[in-house]
Order: structure tokens, then sequence, then C-alpha cells
């Protein structure tokens, strides 16, 4: 079990071996006993669990699209560092 009560709940990325294998009961079992999780990166669609993810090719986009433009149209304020 991965509470004993001292603590308000867990913020947490789940490891790559967990997805791997597939198993997620430890996490079931403590939300179940009413310990809280906010799952970050790695978000198992089959826990019942409040979840922050963003999307990583959108966002990688629109920062390529972002500094094109601001070297398009202010190529004399970069420098080389």
């Amino acid at each position: 079990m991965l509470s004993n009560g001292s603590i308000d709940g867990f913020l947490l990325s789940m490891a790559k071996e967990t997805e791997l294998k597939d198993n997620y009961n430890h996490f079931k079992q403590t939300i179940e006993n009413g310990t809280p999780i906010v799952m970050f990166d790695r978000v198992p669609t089959s826990i019942a669990c409040d979840k922050v993810v963003t999307d990583n090719i959108t966002s990688a986009s629109n920062t390529v699209e972002y500094l094109s433009l601001i070297h398009i149209s202010e190529p004399t304020r970069l420098r080389r560092i």
C-alpha cells in the first residue's frame, strides 16, 4: 500500500515499467482507500483520478512556429551564444 494515512495525497509520474506491465492495482487501492492521486506525464485511462496532460506535438509545433516568426521578423535581435 502506498499510503499509511500520514499524507493528503500523491502527485506522481508513473514509471515506464509500470506502464509496460499494465498493473495499476496499487494506484487503484490507494484511491479506494481515500487518498487522492494526481498523475502527470504517463496517465493511464483506466485510473479514475485527476490528471495533468499536455499535447507535446502541438506545443512543439507552436514553439517552432513562434521562434521562426521571431527569426524572420526580428533577425537583428538574435545573437549566437
